[in-house]
């Protein structure tokens, strides 16, 4: 299974470590739930992402970038 966690840094009081999506048995149904969550206001507070895979322990680095308006893409380092 596999899930996207994201580091918030917040001036609203709400800092650390969220689970965003997860429970996805593909990388990419993870990583296409997560491009629906990035269009909801709030997330410029994330400064980070990343997707485990929960079965083998792999942690993958994504970068989120803002293309044109609100729309966002993800970035697999």
């Amino acid at each position: 299974m596999f899930y996207i966690i994201g580091a918030r840094k917040g001036y609203d009081g709400k800092e650390g470590i969220f689970n965003l999506v997860g429970n996805y048995d593909t990388e990419e149904k993870a990583m296409e739930k997560t491009l629906q969550f990035l269009d909801l206001p709030g997330i410029e507070r994330y400064t980070s992402l990343a997707l485990i895979d929960n079965e083998t322990g792999i942690i993958k680095q994504l970068d989120f970038v803002r293309m044109t308006g609100a729309q966002l893409n993800i970035v697999k380092r």
